[in-house]
């Protein structure tokens, strides 16, 4: 245990208890740009991509705004919303 003293905030440990190897994330590109190069997006996908610690710590997937579900979120850990004006039901 943790005893308590004057600084509260260093009394709490946070831990991770899923274990994954992998974080699911989903950037959900409101207004795609055709060329790639373009688009905000493009670019934060691949700082995603290299910001895990290891290689394939973090998944990304780009997806439409016109091709949404709610069944296609559920395996995303993280969502990213970019460039969206209003989310469809």
């Amino acid at each position: 245990p943790i005893s308590d003293d004057a600084l509260a905030t260093d009394n709490r440990r946070l831990v991770r208890l899923d274990g994954a190897a992998t974080v699911r994330v989903a950037l959900i590109d409101g207004a795609p740009r055709p060329v790639p190069r373009e688009d905000e997006v493009f670019f934060a996908a691949r700082a995603l991509e290299m910001a895990g610690e290891r290689p394939g710590e973090l998944d990304v997937d780009v997806l439409q705004l016109p091709s949404l579900s709610a069944q296609s979120l559920v395996n995303y850990d993280v969502m990213v919303v970019a460039n969206v004006g209003e989310m469809p039901p």
